[in-house]
C-alpha cells in the first residue's frame, strides 16, 4: 500500500477509497489469489486496521465485482494452482484457502465498527461463509449464494456450518448444505441470511445509500454492542481447530 496511514488505494485487484465516514473496499478480481497469497491478503488485512484506527471512519463497506465469487473462477483457480486437473494437489490449495479465508473472518468480528457486506452475482460456498461474518448484508436482485462444496466434494468452508445454524436453525442448515443447489436473493431474504436487496443497476452506490443511517449510530454503542454479540468468538476458535484437523485427512 503507497500510504499505510490512508484507506485510499488501488490495484488491479483491489480498490478502497473512502465517501464522506464510509469507507469502501471493491473486490475486482483474482479473489481467489488474493485468499492464498500473504502479499494479496496482507493488503486487505492492512486496510481493516487503517479504518479501525481512522475516527472518521464510522464502518467498512465490502463490495465485489458481480464474476469475483462465481464457480467459473474457483474452479480455474484451483485448478491453476495445484497445476493439475481437479482432484490432485488441492491439499496444500484448500488449506491456505481456508486459514486465510478464516482470518478475514476473525478480522469482520473483531473489528470495533460495523461491517456491511455487498454481495452480487453468484457467491461460492467459502463466500457465502464467510459473509455470514459481517454485521449486515445488502445483495444485489440477481446474487445466488451456490452452494458448491458438493460439487466439488470438498467439506463447506468460510465457516458455513458454523454460522448458518445460527440464522436458519441446524434442521434447514443441514438440508442446505447436504443439497446440491442454490439460494437465490429472495429465498436467501426470507431465510434471514441477508438484510435488504438493492437493484443491480448502481449498486454500489445504493449500497452506499443504505449504510449512511448505519453510519450515524454512536461509535460507543456500536463497540459495546459487537462485543456482546460476539461472545462466543471461542466457540468459532475452536470450529477452526476442527476444521484444520479435517483438512490434514480430507482426500479430495
Amino acid at each position: 500500500m503507497a500510504d499505510k496511514k490512508k484507506i485510499d488505494f488501488e490495484n488491479n485487484e483491489i480498490k478502497c477509497y473512502t465517501i464522506g465516514n464510509i469507507g469502501i473496499i471493491k473486490l475486482k478480481s483474482n479473489v481467489f489469489n488474493i485468499v492464498s497469497s500473504l502479499g494479496g491478503s496482507g493488503n486487505v488485512f492492512s486496510i481493516f486496521e487503517i479504518a479501525e484506527q481512522d475516527r472518521n471512519i464510522k464502518l467498512l463497506l465490502i463490495l465485489n465485482e458481480s464474476c469475483c465469487f462465481s464457480d467459473e473462477e474457483y474452479s480455474e483457480f484451483i485448478k491453476s494452482l495445484a497445476g493439475k486437473e481437479i482432484g490432485s494437489g488441492q491439499e496444500m490449495v484448500r488449506l491456505r484457502q481456508i486459514n486465510i479465508l478464516n482470518r478475514f473472518i476473525i478480522e469482520m468480528l473483531n473489528f470495533k465498527k460495523l461491517v456491511i457486506s455487498c454481495l452480487s452475482g453468484n457467491i461460492v460456498t467459502p463466500f457465502f461463509g464467510a459473509s455470514l461474518a459481517a454485521d449486515f448484508r445488502f445483495v444485489s436482485e440477481d446474487m445466488i449464494f451456490f452452494l458448491s462444496h458438493l460439487k466439488h466434494n470438498v467439506h463447506p468452508s468460510g465457516a458455513l456450518p458454523y454460522f448458518l445454524p445460527k440464522y436458519v436453525g441446524f434442521s434447514k442448515a443441514s438440508e442446505l448444505l447436504f443439497k446440491d443447489g442454490d439460494i437465490n436473493s429472495k429465498q436467501a431474504l426470507k431465510l434471514g441470511l441477508v438484510n435488504k436487496i438493492l437493484p443491480k443497476d448502481n449498486f454500489e452506490k445504493h449500497c452506499i445509500q443504505e449504510a449512511l443511517s448505519f453510519a450515524e449510530i454512536d461509535s460507543n454503542v456500536v463497540k459495546s454492542t459487537k462485543y456482546l454479540l460476539n461472545f462466543s468468538k471461542k466457540e468459532l476458535e475452536k470450529y477452526f481447530e476442527r476444521e484444520n484437523d479435517i483438512c490434514r485427512i480430507e482426500r479430495i
